[in-house]
C-alpha cells in the first residue's frame, strides 16, 4: 500500500484524480503531484503561492485546471511546469467538464450554480499561451452534469432521467442528421 502524500510537509490532499497514467494530486499547501501508475515516480511536481481547493485534469492529465484557496483559476501544463491564470474564472464553480470530443480536446466547461462558461485553451499563439472565454449557458436547477461531447453537456436532471444541453458557444453549430 501507498499513503499520500508521501512526504513530510504537513499538508492534506485536498483534490485528486486518476488518469489512464497517472496519479494527479493536490494538497493544502500548493503542491500539485503526478504519481506515475506504470513505475511508481513522480515525474512532475509544482508548488503554486496558495494552497489548493480543486483540481480538474484533462483526459489524458496532460492539462490540469487548477482552482486555488482564492478561487482564481488556472491552467497547469505539466510538460513545462506552466501555470497561467484563467480571466474571468467563475467563483461559483461546481464542476468542470472537458470535451471529450477529440477534434477539441482543450475546451472545457465550467459548471457554476446557474450557468456555465465555455473556455478554450489555446497552447500555441501569437501571444503565446492564453484561454478565452467562449460564451454562457443558463443551466437548469439541480444540474449534475455527467460528460461534456462536441458542445453538449449530458446530465441527470432532478427526475433521474439523462437529458442533454447544448452549450450556447456550439448552438450555432448545425448537426446534419444521418
Amino acid at each position: 500500500t501507498k499513503q499520500f502524500p508521501d512526504t513530510q510537509d504537513d499538508s492534506a490532499v485536498s483534490s485528486s484524480h486518476l488518469t489512464e497514467q497517472f496519479f494527479i494530486y493536490a494538497t493544502t499547501m500548493g503542491s500539485i503531484v503526478y504519481y506515475s501508475l506504470e513505475d511508481g515516480t513522480r515525474p512532475n511536481e509544482y508548488r503554486h503561492v496558495d494552497g489548493i481547493k480543486t483540481i480538474f485534469p484533462s483526459p489524458t492529465g496532460m492539462r490540469l485546471v487548477v482552482v486555488d484557496n482564492n478561487t482564481t483559476g488556472y491552467i497547469y501544463n505539466p510538460v513545462d511546469s506552466t501555470l497561467l491564470e484563467i480571466k474571468n474564472f467563475p467563483h461559483d464553480t461546481t464542476s468542470l467538464l472537458w470535451d471529450r470530443d477529440r477534434k477539441d480536446p482543450n475546451v472545457f466547461v465550467v459548471v457554476g450554480k446557474s450557468e456555465a462558461t465555455t473556455f478554450r485553451y489555446r497552447p500555441i499563439g501569437l501571444r503565446g499561451q492564453t484561454v478565452v472565454a467562449l460564451g454562457n449557458t443558463k443551466v437548469p436547477s439541480s444540474f449534475s452534469p455527467i460528460v461534456l461531447y462536441g458542445g453538449e453537456i449530458t446530465y441527470q436532471a432532478m427526475n433521474g432521467t439523462l437529458q442533454t444541453l447544448t452549450l450556447s458557444s456550439h448552438s450555432a453549430l448545425v448537426k446534419i442528421p444521418e
